[in-house]
């Protein structure tokens, strides 16, 4: 669960800069698109670790299973 933390960081400063890059585009709609891909992107890579760790615990219980 530590790596999760860890995770949960990175996600958190990946919305972080991409909020700061959408306040920071003055208004240019290319800076604030590249903000929200930042943001979308940082959420998506926190889901799959999520979704991951799942897949992982019904796999090692189904074959563990006796």
């Amino acid at each position: 669960m530590k790596l999760h933390k860890h995770f949960l960081f990175c996600t958190y400063l990946m919305i972080f800069i991409g909020a700061f890059q959408m306040m920071t585009g003055a208004g240019n709609p290319e800076k604030i698109k590249q903000g929200r891909q930042t943001i979308t992107y940082a959420i998506i890579g926190y889901a799959l670790l999520l979704l991951s760790t799942g897949i992982i615990a019904v796999v090692r219980d189904v074959l563990t299973k006796k």
